[in-house]
């Protein structure tokens, strides 16, 4: 009997680690003046505090360690940091220490895990992360754009970044008001579109195209859709009205639109299920001047009643064998 016994409790763990996932996405929230990163499920109810001690810039999650990557951008003349989290908010390290005149911005990470940062109000340069202390210089502030008839181009505030599945690097420069393109060697391959006023937050959606912030100017639209060649697609409504200064935007898997709102300190959702209802939450949290936003994929066991049931079987086995 004592064979029969091993057997059974060795099919129910096998059954118990076999058991399928199921993906929860969540939200997180850089809330700078309170200088902490809050999380959210997609509906906007709140869900805790992710990590605190800092005011946090730049959010990115690295698929090749699993980690949350957050910029901190307390100091306001360089000696910034790019501190690694976990995905359920406990500190890992401090991945880089920036020079006393790089001053860290908005994060992004490319194909091969590489993680590189903007430097919109110090250097004005993008950044590619070589050691714990280093970095060398991805894309400069005077670079050559073949396009322009005077030869070399400069970059002005340059914030968001992105990379897309082939490592190209989209980058929204404020300053200049528009969406620049580069190869993975940092070589401009197109000015995709110019007049974005304030653009700042950029990121790519799962259906490949690009959404980049704008200044409202009035309007309710604050995040314009874009294929990767720089191609219109859409005006997102339903974010906000006014002139909201925002930076970060965010995009679920089924196509809803996130965006930070600095100004109205909010954030703001766009459902695609209901076109043009636009929700916002945040007030609850006394947010104060959220900048970037990230939503990550958590993994959740889906079998934890067929689990339980299974643990019954193996104690009615144990006790009937033990009779």
């Amino acid at each position: 009997m004592f064979r029969t016994t091993r057997l059974m409790i060795l099919v129910c763990v096998l059954t118990l680690s076999a058991g399928p996932l199921m993906a929860a996405q969540m939200l997180l929230v850089g809330d700078t003046t309170n200088e902490r990163v809050l999380s959210y499920d997609l509906d906007g109810n709140f869900l805790g505090t992710f990590a605190t001690g800092y005011k946090p810039g730049g959010l990115a999650y690295n698929p090749t360690d699993g980690y949350v990557y957050i910029a901190d951008t307390t100091s306001s003349s360089g000696n910034n940091a790019i501190n690694r989290y976990t995905l359920g908010g406990s500190f890992v390290d401090t991945y880089f220490t920036s020079s006393s005149t790089t001053r860290v911005d908005m994060l992004a990470v490319a194909p091969d895990g590489s993680v590189y940062f903007s430097d919109a109000f110090g250097t004005k340069q993008i950044y590619k992360v070589t050691g714990a202390t280093t970095a060398s210089t991805f894309v400069t502030n005077t670079f050559s754009d073949p396009g322009n008839n005077a030869g070399d181009d400069t970059l002005n505030v340059p914030r968001g970044i992105v990379f897309d599945s082939s490592g190209n690097l989209y980058l929204a420069d404020r300053g200049d008001t528009r969406v620049l393109k580069f190869d993975s060697s940092g070589d401009l391959i197109d000015v995709l579109a110019t007049g974005q006023t304030n653009t700042q937050g950029i990121t790519i959606g799962s259906n490949g195209n690009l959404y980049h912030s704008v200044e409202g100017g009035g309007t309710n639209f604050l995040v314009r859709e874009r294929q990767t060649d720089g191609t219109f697609v859409a005006n997102i409504p339903g974010l906000s009205t006014g002139n909201e200064f925002s930076v970060g935007v965010a995009v679920a898997d089924n196509g809803d639109v996130y965006l930070a709102g600095f100004t109205d300190q909010l954030v703001y959702k766009y459902d695609v299920s209901n076109s043009n209802a636009g929700t916002s939450f945040g007030p609850a949290q006394s947010l104060g001047r959220p900048l970037d936003l990230l939503i990550v994929t958590i993994p959740t066991p889906a079998a934890l009643p067929a689990g339980l049931s299974l643990f019954g079987v193996l104690l009615l086995g144990r006790r009937s064998n033990r009779n």
